[in-house]
């Protein structure tokens, strides 16, 4: 991965799915099958980055020895949970749902930010 490297991305491996999502450094990493969905992957990813970066936003730079973030195993394993069980499967779709609208609007946001600057510099 390269800093040019999409921030989220999906790579075919035969009947199996890689979904990654870059950020701030940090990569999150799931493997799927392909009738998974790619759409709950990534809100599965996103909530794994959203819990380790409020934890751990500090340590990752500093980071010295591996294995230095096992403590995160257990969150990692509730959510998964949570993100394979069908049952959860509506709540999860409209999680996923609120989450599609809350990045477009941040992004909506910066764009109108980037412009209201782009203006005044003029």
């Amino acid at each position: 991965m390269t800093p040019t490297s999409p921030s989220r991305c999906s790579l075919i491996a035969g009947p199996y799915l890689f979904h990654y999502l870059l950020d701030r450094g940090v990569c999150y990493i799931i493997l799927t099958d392909s009738q998974f969905s790619r759409t709950k992957a990534f809100a599965f990813l996103e909530a794994i980055q959203t819990e380790f970066y409020g934890k751990y936003y500090q340590q990752i730079q500093t980071v010295s020895r591996p294995y230095a973030f096992l403590d995160f195993g257990k969150f990692i394993h509730k959510t998964q949970k949570i993100y394979s069980d069908s049952r959860s499967s509506n709540l999860s779709q409209l999680n996923v749902a609120l989450q599609d609208v809350q990045r477009i609007m941040v992004q909506n946001i910066d764009d109108v930010l980037q412009r209201g600057e782009a203006a005044q510099a003029l």
